[in-house]
């Protein structure tokens, strides 16, 4: 299975969101951050969470994303 973390930065009046999300885009979880977060500090929430990053982050309309599977 497919799974994807999405760091959606760009949505002015919201915190930055990390979110995980299945082959077809649905929502498994996520996590609001009260912090600007960057690349770095989200490889390490993944990994908190049990993810770990299995590809390149790339660009996307309203942030990062980036393959992940379970740890």
């Amino acid at each position: 299975m497919a799974h994807s973390a999405h760091l959606i930065t760009n949505e002015a009046s919201k915190a930055p969101i990390v979110t995980i999300r299945d082959e077809q885009g649905a929502t498994i979880t996520e996590w609001p951050s009260s912090a600007e977060l960057g690349l770095d500090q989200t490889d390490g929430l993944l990994r908190e969470a049990g993810w770990i990053r299995s590809g390149d982050w790339t660009t996307a309309d309203d942030g990062w994303t980036a393959p992940v599977r379970r740890s």
